[in-house]
């Protein structure tokens, strides 16, 4: 196990050629958890704002997190793995680069691109280390930074969409600590979602950007929940 005292992991596993799923779709909150409300282009959502357990643990060396990025095999080996745009999306625009993990102790992140017309899907996972309780400042910040972030820009294989976020519907069990935003754009007559989560652990935050078109991609390439879930499975 990669960090003790994980909040509700979702272990999953491939096959057949498939991404990784089981995580369901729900607006659910935890329970006991607090919240804000925030309005976005599709009116007003609630969005969890959680206290986790205070934790003295120590960050994982960046190392470990690198070694528990999603890799190829675990996305059905349909995505090519780009190193190089690992940092790519949260460069691409001044509201996104305020989830670069510089206040971490530990970081790793991955970027890959997708199998359809115009490298879609792309996947971009950051996952950032803490020491102490220092975890639940971070992911406090992380949501309130995608709350308050318009307009966001994201590009993929040259072409560049700006856009609107709002809060949507959880995608993990109730018992993980998870916020997520969604919003779309249209890039050269075709409309782009992107979909950005982030969960919650003791010593780790999790930041998974996920980026298709409208209409999705064909479902043999995963979504974002079964993505999200994925990235999850890896860290606990």
């Amino acid at each position: 196990m990669l960090v003790a005292g994980v909040i509700g992991a979702v272990v999953v596993g491939g096959g057949g050629g498939r991404l990784p799923g089981g995580a369901s779709e729900s607006g659910g909150h935890p329970s006991g958890h607090s919240a804000t409300t925030a309005a976005g282009p599709t009116g007003t959502a609630t969005i969890p704002v959680t206290t986790l357990p205070p934790a003295a643990g120590s960050a994982p060396s960046s190392a470990t997190l690198s070694a528990n990025l999603l890799a190829f095999a675990d996305l059905g080996g349909f995505y090519d793995p780009v190193p190089a745009d690992s940092s790519r999306q949260l460069a691409a625009s001044p509201c996104l680069s305020q989830l670069a993990p510089t206040g971490a102790a530990t970081s790793a992140s991955t970027y890959f691109a997708g199998p359809a017309r115009g490298s879609l899907p792309a996947i971009n996972e950051v996952v950032a280390g803490y020491n102490g309780a220092a975890a639940t400042a971070a992911y406090a910040h992380d949501v309130s930074v995608l709350q308050h972030c318009s307009p966001v820009t994201v590009t993929v294989a040259g072409a560049t969409a700006t856009l609107r976020l709002a809060p949507v519907a959880n995608t993990l069990p109730a018992s993980d600590t998870e916020s997520a935003f969604g919003g779309t754009g249209v890039v050269q007559g075709r409309t782009w979602s992107v979909d950005i989560g982030l969960v919650a652990q003791p010593q780790v935050v999790l930041l998974v950007i996920y980026i298709d078109t409208v209409p999705p991609s064909n479902a043999i390439y995963g979504n974002f929940p079964s993505t999200l879930a994925a990235a999850l499975g890896k860290l606990a």
